[in-house]
């Protein structure tokens, strides 16, 4: 009878066992997805982009160059358009948007000032002397 026990018993604690571990298992698959998510950089920029051209300075907006995920008034560069092959232009603001022929947004071609951006640039530079 005693044998009957132990085998019970550890019947139970090898099934426990495998339920907590297959639990885990997934819960770190779902919190290495949502960080994955909330960390990839972005940034979303809506207006005229000639007296106001800072923002090609701010960190985020180049961490959000590197992730691919800049949106321009509200048009998304997508890596895989051939904007080359012909398609379309649309001017929004002062903002030039380059489709493919898929309707794919390739390029944003952005107007900024020079001068304003390079004054706002040398304080940079002057503040960090």
């Amino acid at each position: 009878m005693k044998k009957v026990y132990q085998l019970i018993g550890t019947g139970a604690l090898t099934t426990s066992l495998l339920l907590g571990i297959t639990t885990v298992g997934n819960t770190d698959h779902a919190i290495a997805a949502q960080s994955e998510s909330e960390t990839t950089p972005w940034y979303n920029y809506d207006g005229y982009t000639y007296n106001n051209p800072n923002f090609v300075l701010e960190h985020s907006f180049v961490e959000a160059l590197y992730a691919d995920n800049v949106t321009i008034n509200g048009y998304q560069t997508e890596a895989d358009a051939k904007t080359g092959t012909g398609g379309e232009s649309t001017t929004v603001y002062d903002t030039k948007i380059l489709k493919d022929k898929n309707g794919k947004v390739g390029t944003s071609c952005l107007m900024l000032n020079q001068v304003s951006l390079l004054n706002k640039h040398s304080k940079k530079l002057i503040k960090r002397q």
